[in-house]
């Protein structure tokens, strides 16, 4: 199985991690870091729901800044086919430095939330490779569901706080993912290689009547998918025009309920 960059530090799925801060949850909390690898962008989701869940709060005191956005590290959020983008504000020598701002319209990105599920870029605009933390309460719904948008390209993450298996995930395809005897009709994952800017690719087998149906393949090899959604890890969901409609992906908590008394 190949992992890109990630180093979990998640207490089973379950335990408690201690933060080095009062955390006010009453809830199971973990942390996890991903690199993001120096002058390169990393494909990323949140596995938690973090404790103030904006841009500012995900990323204050993480990654470099400067005193505009072309040199400063970045975030990209899907918006359509476009993107909206962030930036850190450092070396001013004002009240601004330490703050994430609007690349649009210069405001502060305190009310751009940030939710497990979904996927955004990080850019590392500097020489050295720089981690990242995501820290926050495991998500403990019952059950959570995330928006495929019909006929072109979704960034997402898995919404729970705990790898998932590409190889014998169903949930795609049970929620409404569309399935080809080929990978140029069936519906595509893409899993991002920051060293080569490549991607791993995936497509959902369906219309064979045979046992493949509803599982991904390799489209490298043809082989069953031997990939995992890492925790912090993000991905392309592609859906066919042939498919119609976007679909609400459905995945239920792989673990127990973890709240504590």
């Amino acid at each position: 199985m190949k992992r890109i960059g990630l180093v979990t530090v998640v207490v089973g799925l379950i335990a408690c991690v201690a933060w080095a801060a009062d955390v006010p949850s009453r809830n199971a909390v973990g942390v996890t870091k991903v690199e993001v690898p120096a002058n390169k962008f990393l494909l990323a989701a949140l596995p938690f729901n973090d404790f103030g869940g904006s841009i500012q709060d995900v990323f204050d005191g993480q990654l470099t800044g400067a005193d505009n956005p072309d040199e400063s590290d970045r975030i990209y959020l899907q918006s359509g086919v476009t993107y909206d983008i962030y930036w850190k504000v450092e070396g001013t020598g004002t009240g601004w430095d330490g703050k994430w701002l609007s690349e649009a319209d210069g405001s502060h990105a305190t009310n751009v939330m940030l939710y497990p599920g979904e996927g955004f870029w990080i850019e590392n605009k500097h020489g050295s490779a720089q981690p990242v933390a995501f820290m926050g309460e495991v998500p403990n719904e019952g059950s959570a569901t995330n928006w495929i948008s019909a006929s072109g390209f979704t960034m997402l993450g898995y919404p729970y706080s705990a790898g998932d298996y590409l190889g014998s995930n169903t949930t795609f395809a049970t929620s409404g993912g569309y399935g080809a005897d080929n990978p140029d009709e069936a519906d595509r994952l893409y899993f991002y290689i920051p060293a080569t800017g490549g991607y791993r690719i995936y497509w959902l087998v369906g219309g064979t009547g045979t046992e493949w149906d509803g599982k991904w393949l390799s489209e490298a090899d043809g082989t069953l998918a031997d990939e995992t959604f890492d925790l912090g890890e993000g991905a392309w969901y592609q859906r066919r025009a042939a498919a119609g409609a976007g679909f609400n992906w459905v995945e239920s908590r792989p673990y127990p309920a973890v709240n504590q008394p």
